[in-house]
């Protein structure tokens, strides 16, 4: 709304369920001003794959029963649990470590204390350990400054539910090993 108040003519909002349902689902929309319809409906033939009738539809069901009301309330409960234990796991396995970014979105940073490993490392180890990570570090621009501490994004909605806690336990084992 703050946006669309200053220029209604050339906002855009743009969303998706990959995160709600799963990026396989590959579903989103695209709420813009009617002179912005066509060329941006011609943009996203040219981009990609087109989705099937059968997911619109069945989308389409969800969203006018309630259902995809109810999912996201069930998945957000869930996702805040998942975020919860990561956090009191950290505190507790990593104590110099810190967690950040975890007011919003299904991710959180890991800052490694600045004496510890490079993310490179802990990265390399994570790996071995079949625990995908992705270096901070790699996001920024030039040179890494110096006394910056390694951080790790980790996502914390991926692992199945039965599988959360031992992929916790491998992060932070293998973390706290380093």
């Amino acid at each position: 709304g703050a946006l669309q108040g200053r220029h209604p003519g050339r906002v855009v909002y743009v969303g998706s369920v990959s995160k709600s349902l799963g990026p396989g689902v590959r579903l989103g929309w695209i709420a813009c001003p009617p002179g912005l319809l066509e060329p941006l409906t011609e943009v996203k033939r040219l981009a990609d794959r087109t989705t099937g009738p059968l997911d619109q539809l069945a989308f389409a069901s969800m969203l006018t029963s309630g259902a995809y009301d109810r999912h996201l309330r069930t998945v957000r409960r869930a996702y805040r649990q998942r975020r919860d234990v990561l956090a009191a796991r950290v505190a507790q396995c990593l104590p110099r470590a810190r967690l950040t970014g975890i007011a919003a979105g299904l991710h959180a940073i890991v800052e490694l204390p600045v004496a510890g490993p490079s993310e490179a490392d802990a990265v390399a180890a994570l790996r071995a350990a079949s625990v995908r990570v992705h270096p901070l570090g790699s996001y920024l621009r030039g040179p890494v400054p110096a006394g910056y501490a390694p951080r790790l994004v980790v996502g914390y909605a991926t692992p199945p539910a039965h599988a959360y806690g031992l992929a916790l336990d491998a992060l932070l084992g293998t973390l706290r090993a380093l």
